[in-house]
């Protein structure tokens, strides 16, 4: 991977995490509804999914790794936020519901609150019926697939044993149930869309003509110029499907956004420039190493926010301050958030008795 698909990567990363967060600042009990906010939160977790499984995919390709260095990777990389982030949840909900009880009314659940963060913890809160969130934390829902997508592609990655293949998989779905593995494919066209680019790359040209009309077509279904084969204009997530009730148009809009990273990996190989120095892509990987933070805190902040900070929803201006307030407020604590990484995968190594090679050595 060059450094110019490398910075895309982080691109749309950014960029994801950006569009959910402004979309949730379109909430009426945050807004009132300004309309020039987006509204495209769960089109930016599909594109997460996909480059979730394109960027796991990628690094397990690597080589080297076995299956305690994977778990060790994960594990730090999710825990390192998901703590954080469920503390932090806690101490603004509470604090957040004694100043504007009725606002918290609507946003957050009435009852088991604390078992609540708990299954968010140990990514079971959308297990078979299940759909609880953690608070007002309401993105907390992709974690729960998320997590168990890393699980199933680690054990199919570095388990030997056909029979402990076969059983791991039962566990797997007997589990999970039915919501989380409806999902699994758009994640796997992430993985796909990588292994076709190692095995069968396009020229430069060919690349770069599938990632500019795989893309389009995204873009236009997702801001509804293009309406895909069992779209609804106004889904919401319901019983008995919740976040997995849209999965024939997620499908089709992950397989799109996986032919763009198809296209773009082999369009982007030519490039012979090192951007990385630039402020535009300094920028991008500002953002896009704390995307992880951001996503995972910004609506119990913006909650706390509506809660604490008189301003009126309806004017475009105080509103923009505000989102501009908080999201500053996120990007500032996520650096040492996202850093925590490494001192957790230090101790997960330990534990696990993962030796890793001295680089340089």
């Amino acid at each position: 991977m060059n450094r110019a698909f490398s910075l895309y990567l982080d691109f749309l990363r950014a960029g994801a995490a950006l569009v959910v967060f402004l979309t949730h600042g379109r909430f009426t009990w945050f807004s009132q509804g300004i309309t020039w906010l987006p509204s495209l939160g769960h089109e930016m977790v599909i594109i997460f999914f996909v480059l979730s499984g394109y960027v796991i995919a990628q690094s397990t390709g690597k080589g080297g790794k076995d299956g305690k260095v994977y778990a060790s990777d994960r594990l730090s990389r999710l825990y390192s936020v998901v703590i954080p982030a469920l503390l932090l949840t806690v101490c603004l909900d509470q604090a957040g519901s004694r100043i504007a009880p009725a606002l918290y009314a609507d946003l957050m659940a009435p009852d088991h609150y604390l078992i609540r963060i708990g299954l968010a913890g140990l990514f079971v809160q959308q297990c078979w019926t299940l759909s609880s969130i953690p608070g007002s934390n309401a993105p907390f829902w992709s974690l729960a697939y998320e997590f168990w997508y890393y699980a199933l592609f680690g054990l199919f990655s570095f388990c030997r044993r056909p029979l402990w293949l076969f059983l791991g998989t039962l566990a797997w779905v007997a589990l999970l149930g039915w919501k989380i593995p409806l999902l699994l494919p758009v994640w796997l066209l992430g993985c796909g869309a990588f292994w076709l680019g190692q095995r069968r790359p396009l020229s430069p040209a060919t690349g770069g003509i599938v990632a500019l009309g795989s893309g389009t077509a995204f873009l236009a279904s997702a801001l509804g110029y293009v309406s895909l084969p069992g779209a609804e204009p106004h889904w919401v997530a319901q019983a008995p499907l919740f976040f997995s009730g849209h999965v024939a148009v997620d499908l089709q809009m992950g397989l799109l956004m996986a032919a763009h990273l198809y296209g773009m990996s082999a369009w982007l190989s030519a490039s012979q420039s090192d951007p990385t120095g630039t402020l535009p892509a300094r920028a991008i990987r500002f953002i896009a190493n704390r995307s992880f933070t951001l996503y995972l805190i910004h609506l119990p902040v913006l909650a706390f926010v509506r809660a604490v900070i008189p301003f009126d929803g309806k004017s475009d201006l105080q509103v923009a301050l505000v989102m501009g307030l908080a999201g500053t407020f996120i990007l500032l604590i996520a650096g040492p958030i996202e850093h925590s990484r490494f001192y957790l995968r230090r101790h997960l190594d330990r534990l696990l008795g993962v030796v890793r090679p001295v680089k340089g050595g």
